[in-house]
């Protein structure tokens, strides 16, 4: 064989034009591999993955966990002055749906050893924060996640995948009601346009009562989804693109008072799959509050704009 598709039992190939890929393959003169569009998650964008290349002997996977042949293919690149181009085949991976417990147990030992050995490989300490993260041990989690960021820190985004532990470590402060501003400005001074960290911006400042900085992030965030994401690295659970940013616009509005433009914003977020009970709660409050403001004689605001949406 000519070529090596490389494809795990959890992933399927997505349907293609067949012809048209045997072309690619017939014409590939100076390639010595192709990039295939691959969904990690359900419901996330895509992203290339080296997953097509020359049958060589000197290409090769090395590692316990996350095993890859990339150094190999980027020799023969440099090298040889061989190219590597997009293919038309795409694949879905659906390893990653239900519970991970008996993943990230699996995972845990490997991720354990392979940071030992290769312990400025940023990749890995993310996905080692994020398994002690899911089976709820998180002072380990945050420990791998700031050794990831000490490595960028000594030795700057070596890959672009190196951003993803500033993500990880921002959204876990925040959830633990920890501030993580300095932690999201140095992650978005190294790429302003990671959108993980976007999202952990205005979650920041909507904890701060900062509501206006919070809506200008969301509304990036929304206009960013409008048009098909399409990182060569990156992927990102679509929610981050509407569901997330809709909801705490509205609750970000709400706060400032603009009932009519956070109750289309709560509209959004229903579309997008919020939960209808919750959602339907607060829509409710705004359609009511803006209905109130518009009647109201004198035209001053009848309802204070900071009032709790749960309270209503």
């Amino acid at each position: 064989a000519q070529w090596v598709l490389y494809i795990d039992a959890d992933e399927e190939v997505q349907p293609l034009d067949v012809a048209a890929f045997h072309a690619q393959l017939v014409s590939a003169d100076g390639l010595v591999g192709f990039t295939v569009r691959f969904a990690a998650h359900v419901g996330w964008t895509p992203y290339w993955e080296y997953r097509i290349w020359r049958n060589r002997p000197d290409i090769r996977f090395r590692n316990r966990i996350h095993e890859t042949h990339i150094s190999d293919l980027r020799r023969i690149m440099r090298d040889e002055g061989a190219r590597i181009e997009r293919s038309l085949m795409a694949l879905q991976h659906y390893g990653y749906e239900g519970d991970q417990t008996t993943k990230h147990l699996r995972n845990l030992p490997m991720l354990q050893q392979q940071v030992i050995d290769s312990p400025r490989r940023v990749y890995l300490w993310n996905h080692l924060g994020r398994v002690y993260d899911g089976l709820g041990q998180p002072l380990e989690a945050e420990i791998a996640w700031q050794r990831g960021i000490d490595v960028v820190r000594a030795d700057g985004l070596r890959e672009e995948v190196d951003i993803l532990v500033y993500g990880s470590l921002a959204l876990f402060l925040i959830r633990n009601g920890r501030d993580a501003g300095e932690l999201i400005a140095e992650g978005l001074a190294l790429d302003p346009d990671h959108h993980t960290l976007v999202l952990a911006a205005a979650r920041q400042a909507a904890s701060n009562g900062h509501f206006e900085a919070a809506i200008e992030h969301l509304r990036a965030l929304i206009a960013t989804g409008e048009a098909p994401v399409d990182h060569p690295v990156l992927a990102y659970d679509t929610a981050i693109f509407g569901l997330w940013p809709q909801q705490l616009l509205g609750e970000s509005l709400f706060e400032l008072g603009r009932f009519d433009e956070a109750a289309a914003a709560f509209r959004a977020a229903l579309e997008a799959g919020a939960p209808a009970r919750e959602v339907m709660t607060k829509l409710s409050v705004c359609e009511s509050l803006a209905r109130r403001k518009t009647v109201s004689a004198d035209g001053t605001r009848t309802s204070s704009g900071n009032k709790a949406l749960g309270d209503e």
